[in-house]
């Protein structure tokens, strides 16, 4: 495989995104460290087929993709792969819930092509705005407690939506998972072996449940035991 130029390209999944695509595609355009922003259609039924094709139209670094069938979030991050020619990746909600400037923190960061840096919304650090749901919090903080526990690892946020990744490392694995617990197997998969996981204080705005936000129970019992499930598969290795 060619080396890939040092750089970064985002990669932007998203279905029926509609309200708040084009606000989210221009505030990462601003982001000058950014060579090319990926848009996945993910079989959207609104008008966010229209809106990415425009915007790949008229900002030179997006690239507009649509996958043949809804794959979910990881299958749609999986889908253009092959194309990024950029040695590390970053994924990015197309929800306005993550600020874009904290790329510039989070590539900066980067020391090495062993590690995958994880913006965290809960790091004692964190100076930045962190507007979250009180339930959703717990979710995610419980969530990390046992993957801690059980990939022996001392982060505090694997829920986050924002991950530097090494592109050899995606494009060279497989992964099972093709919906949102895709993030979960992948940082599992790279701390099995070998990689390293980097935290680094962002800032955060979560959606409201009027918005679109779900975070029940059920979601946490979900992602508890689907962590367990992920740590069994690996076991296997």
């Amino acid at each position: 495989m060619k080396e890939n130029i040092y750089g970064l390209t985002v990669i932007v999944p998203f279905f029926n995104e509609e309200i708040t695509l084009k606000k989210s595609i221009i505030r990462l355009n601003e982001v000058t460290i950014i060579k090319e922003i990926f848009l996945v259609d993910d079989c959207s039924i609104d008008r966010s087929p229209k809106i990415g094709k425009l915007l790949e139209k008229n900002i030179n670094k997006v690239r507009y993709f649509k996958t043949h069938k809804n794959l979910g979030k990881g299958g749609a991050v999986v889908y253009p792969l092959k194309e990024v020619k950029t040695s590390h990746i970053v994924i990015h909600d197309a929800d306005l819930e993550y600020n874009p400037n904290d790329i510039y923190r989070i590539f900066n960061a980067l020391t090495s092509n062993e590690l995958i840096i994880l913006g965290t919304r809960f790091d004692f650090r964190n100076k930045n705005e962190v507007k979250m749901n009180l339930t959703l919090e717990y979710i995610e903080k419980v969530s990390t407690k046992l993957f801690n526990k059980l990939f022996n690892t001392n982060l505090t946020d694997i829920g986050s939506g924002y991950k530097l990744i090494p592109t050899d490392f995606l494009q060279k694995s497989s992964f099972s998972e093709k919906g949102f617990f895709f993030e979960i197997e992948l940082l599992a998969k790279f701390l099995k072996f070998g990689g390293l996981v980097y935290e680094v204080p962002i800032s955060y705005h979560g959606r409201s449940k009027s918005e679109g936000k779900k975070n029940n129970s059920l979601i946490m019992l979900r992602f508890l035991i689907k962590i367990l499930l992920i740590r069994i598969k690996f076991s296997k290795y």
